[in-house]
């Protein structure tokens, strides 16, 4: 036990002259250790305004430049195209010949074929049809056909349309 309480003597004394030695080596250049730097806030708020001003000129020095790259680019792109390759000139299309008719011939006239009776079935729908051309039933065999959603409700249709009392006629 007497040995462990030796060695931490030891590394105690170590440290502590270890500790003395970077001390004078400080005290040899002239560095003052007891009191630290103290920065002013005028020096903080000059070093921001430099980096602020510093920012700002590279930003506008990039959007320069891209412009410039924009503007004299394509330009000098294209002068160069036409350096090296010469426009060639339009070659001229031959235009085809139509062949020359003295007369237009007009197409044979045909006389409609008489129309065929229609069959029973078919007068009885065109009736059941000419019957409902009154009143709401046309809108609702509309919107029947189109699908719409309100179409089992008539007042609604009407409403729009200013019939009176939203009645079915």
């Amino acid at each position: 036990m007497r040995a462990a309480q030796d060695e931490k003597a030891d590394a105690l004394t170590k440290s502590r002259t270890e500790v003395e030695e970077l001390r004078k080596a400080l005290e040899e250049r002239e560095l003052d250790v007891s009191k630290p730097k103290v920065v002013t806030v005028m020096e903080r708020r000059g070093e921001r305004t430099y980096s602020a001003l510093l920012l700002v000129a590279v930003v506008l020095l990039l959007a320069v430049a891209a412009i410039a790259v924009f503007v004299f680019v394509p330009p000098m792109m294209s002068s160069l195209q036409t350096a090296e390759n010469p426009p060639t000139p339009p070659v001229a299309q031959p235009v085809p010949e139509k062949p020359e008719t003295s007369e237009t011939v007009p197409p044979p006239l045909v006389a409609p074929e008489p129309e065929a009776p229609l069959p029973a079935d078919v007068k009885a729908q065109n009736k059941a049809i000419g019957k409902k051309i009154t009143g709401t039933s046309v809108i609702k065999n509309a919107l029947k056909m189109v699908g719409t959603p309100f179409l089992y409700k008539p007042s609604r249709v009407l409403g729009a349309m200013g019939t009176k009392n939203n009645q079915e006629t």
